[in-house]
């Protein structure tokens, strides 16, 4: 905000333009607080004001673009596309001995030698960069718990246990991951998406627009979406009927560097109907487990009731900055 009011102290015209911008967004805010809309719910009946400071961002990046997005983009490091790619700019390709994907990120700490020699706790990756320079990011690994979508009934994503869990204990307020409020008012609340799909079988941009179309809920924390794990291969592969292909993704879970790899489940944010829902299996391939219409894989046949593999996803704020790091998994990226 200092750099915004020296700017416009020494030039007129740029006051009046930011003048312009702040009371148009001042306006919408004030629509906002006017129509009884909650800007954000923590799940504990308590609202902040998280929109608001989202909206102070998007007028600081007017003017700065050193946020943290984009200063990743100017760099242009490999694997990151350089055009909007389901909405973000995207870390594509595989993860192998030849060809790493260097996204890793440490979020918790500031200590670079903390967060190598813990990666369970401090190291992410980055799935992309939206237009507003804030970074999507994924934990490394799955949380130290595996948790069921909902341990009864059948609900919807922003109704689910995970949902609320996520927001709160299992993560959000849980100082093993994220240690005081300094850190988890760094991550920016958002609208996910929710809806339900019965099909897989499609690129990675037909799911994208699949996925979008349905409801929202401003939250901070979510999981992978589908078109996510798709678009993590250049090309968006379908990893429904591609599973060899996307169990090479940087994406899959299972293609870290634990030794021996972890082998569970992982729950999707997309739901598939009644109590089934969608997950990465062992081999790469999407599941819906949906064995009433006669797909039954091996005999899997898991439901939103049952317990799988949760790796947290969420955005940082575009004012945040990159301190130091190459993003390699020795050298990761450091927050200021």
């Amino acid at each position: 905000m200092k750099k915004i009011l020296n700017i416009v102290k020494h030039n007129t015209l740029f006051g009046i333009i930011i003048g312009i911008v702040i009371c148009s967004i001042s306006l919408v805010l004030a629509e906002s607080i006017n129509s009884d809309e909650v800007l954000y719910d923590n799940s504990n009946g308590n609202t902040s004001n998280d929109n608001v400071q989202d909206a102070l961002d998007d007028i600081y990046n007017i003017i700065d673009h050193n946020s943290v997005g984009f200063s990743l983009l100017t760099n242009t490091p490999t694997g990151l596309s350089s055009e909007l790619v389901g909405g973000l700019y995207r870390y594509q390709g595989v993860q192998n001995i030849n060809n790493t994907v260097d996204n890793y990120i440490c979020f918790g700490t500031t200590n670079k030698s903390d967060c190598v020699s813990d990666t369970d706790k401090y190291m992410y990756r980055i799935i992309g960069i939206n237009p507003s320079g804030q970074m999507k990011l994924i934990k490394k690994e799955a949380l130290n718990t595996a948790y069921a979508w909902i341990s009864s009934g059948e609900v919807d994503w922003a109704h689910s246990d995970l949902y609320n869990g996520l927001n709160d204990s299992y993560f959000l307020t849980n100082t093993t991951y994220v240690p005081d409020n300094t850190w988890s008012n760094r991550i920016a609340a958002t609208n996910w998406y929710y809806t339900e799909l019965t099909n897989a079988n499609v690129d990675a941009e037909t799911m994208y627009i699949n996925e979008t179309s349905g409801s929202t809920v401003s939250a901070k924390i979510g999981i992978l979406y589908i078109h996510d794990y798709y678009y993590g291969l250049s090309g968006g592969n379908n990893c429904f009927s591609s599973p060899n292909i996307c169990k090479t993704s940087w994406l899959h879970m299972l293609n870290n560097d634990d030794s021996p790899p972890d082998t569970t489940n992982e729950w999707l944010l997309t739901k598939y109907n009644g109590f089934i829902g969608w997950s990465i299996k062992d081999n790469g391939q999407m599941y819906s487990g949906d064995y009433s219409s006669g797909y039954n894989w091996a005999g899997w046949n898991k439901t939103i009731r049952d317990a799988f593999s949760i790796r947290p996803v969420f955005f940082i704020r575009a004012t945040e900055r990159i301190a130091s790091g190459s993003g390699t998994l020795t050298d990761p990226y450091i927050l200021s």
